[in-house]
């Protein structure tokens, strides 16, 4: 398993992702890792990424960098691309 799949829901897009490219490519093959690999970034961003954004919305609030609302759009904004 791919080092960026790295939490159950991860998992579960990866599973999804082998599962698509079989549908066009021979299981274990060069081309079938390549086109798994592309299909699952392109499925949204992973869980830990998620994760990371709020942590790094909470520090700007904290540190005065941002007001809330402006961190508000940009959550909004980044969590349109909700987890699949």
């Amino acid at each position: 398993m791919p080092g960026f799949v790295k939490t159950p829901k991860d998992e579960a897009k990866w599973s999804k992702a082998k599962e698509a490219s079989k549908k066009s490519t021979k299981e274990g093959s060069k081309g079938f890792w390549a086109l798994s690999n592309y299909i699952f970034h392109r499925m949204g961003k992973t869980e830990e990424s998620a994760n990371l954004a709020a942590i790094f919305k909470k520090e700007l609030i904290k540190q005065g960098v941002v007001k809330n609302s402006g961190v508000q759009k940009l959550h909004e904004f980044l969590t349109n691309r909700k987890l699949k």
